[in-house]
């Protein structure tokens, strides 16, 4: 082998390495850890609060699929118009 090629095998690792993700190489730094944590002081969520969170979540997730089903619905039916008509 020749010089050049490996002088360009070692710059393509060294640009790859330069390219991984910087998290591996910063997990042990004392600066990524937070060692003033705020501790929250939520409320105890009783079965029923639960249960009308589950609810209220499921209703709002049942309208907004309706609406975006109406909204594909229109969308195909243009398209489908548009290109019928122009062909």
């Amino acid at each position: 082998m020749s010089f050049g090629v490996v002088q360009n095998a070692i710059v393509s690792i060294k640009s790859n390495r330069n390219l991984l993700s910087k998290r591996d190489r910063l997990k042990n730094t004392l600066s990524g850890s937070r060692l003033d944590r705020v501790d929250y002081n939520l409320p105890k969520a009783t079965p029923s609060m639960l249960l009308k969170i589950k609810t209220r979540l499921q209703e709002e997730n049942k309208q907004l699929k309706t609406i975006r089903f109406v909204v594909l619905t229109i969308i195909m039916f243009v398209i489908v118009f548009t290109i019928l008509y122009f062909v």
